[in-house]
């Protein structure tokens, strides 16, 4: 009995303690708002009710392309929220008017203050939050979550051209498709591969697409946001041993330097898709 006893208040001390981290985002999201050029924004509230802040960097009047950076669709990956400051920083020291950034640390609040990977939705069960955008090849239930639905609005609401959701720990920059296809290469395949070397070389990260790097997986933000809406979407997912989180922040830099001025005009491309099963390609997945 005292041992359960035990068990429950160190429970409870547990979930005090994470839920006190999505505040510290807030205050280090409030101190870079005191920067030059930026202004804090929210996609809106989540399934609890709370508001899933962003920094926006730039200014409207004289940009002429928006880009984005999420970090922390899963909440256990605690690295994925580290880098879109650091990237906020390197933007900040070399401003260019001409852009606007929206740099969005964490996505999944419910499970960064649990240090869970999933998020838990208005159904309060735990949702996968990049398993829960439209697939081109699976018909599942999709936006159990509000928060995925929010920032795949606000993608399309503001016209944003380029974007990288951070995740841990691979150590690899990709690109789309990552849906269970039979053949991952897009129609845009030769320019993006090309543009993951030329990011990659900063951090040595291995490139290519979801689907051959990492593995497939269905209801994927970066799927979504090039298959439905052209956006350049890639994957980067931090290498679990790095001590250098500054380098993933200037290969996105360069990642976004080398962007094309307008989205993908192979919107909607015919994919191969393939049943999902257990083993694919006689590879066991996760």
């Amino acid at each position: 009995m005292h041992k359960l006893i035990l068990a429950f208040i160190l429970a409870i001390i547990s979930i005090q303690v994470f839920a006190a981290d999505y505040d510290k985002i807030l205050t280090r999201l409030n101190e870079v708002a005191k920067r030059p050029h930026t202004a804090l924004f929210s996609l809106g509230k989540n399934d609890q009710g709370m508001d899933i802040v962003g920094v926006m960097i730039g200014d409207s009047s004289t940009a002429t392309i928006k880009h984005l950076v999420v970090g922390t669709h899963h909440g256990n990956e605690r690295a994925a929220a580290e880098v879109p400051f650091l990237f906020a920083d390197q933007v900040l020291t070399n401003y260019d008017s001409s852009v606007l950034y929206y740099v969005i640390p964490v996505l999944n609040i419910t499970g960064y203050n649990a240090n869970r990977r999933q998020e838990t939705g208005s159904d309060n069960q735990t949702h996968d939050s990049n398993r829960d955008y439209e697939d081109a090849c699976m018909t599942k239930q999709d936006w159990n979550l509000k928060s995925t639905h929010l920032i795949a609005d606000f993608m399309d609401k503001e016209d944003v051209v380029s974007a990288v959701s951070v995740h841990g720990y691979v150590g690899s920059f990709t690109f789309p498709f990552g849906m269970y296809a039979d053949n991952f290469k897009t129609l845009d395949n030769a320019l993006l591969v090309d543009w993951a070397k030329k990011a990659a070389k900063i951090n040595g990260y291995t490139t290519g697409t979801h689907g051959d790097i990492v593995y497939p997986a269905e209801g994927s933000f970066e799927d979504y946001a090039y298959f439905k809406h052209g956006i350049w979407s890639f994957l980067m997912e931090i290498r679990s041993t790095t001590t250098d989180l500054k380098k993933d922040a200037l290969s996105l830099v360069e990642f976004f330097k080398n962007s094309p001025r307008e989205r993908s005009k192979h919107v909607g491309q015919k994919v191969d898709c393939v049943s999902r099963i257990l083993s694919y390609k006689g590879i066991s997945r996760p």
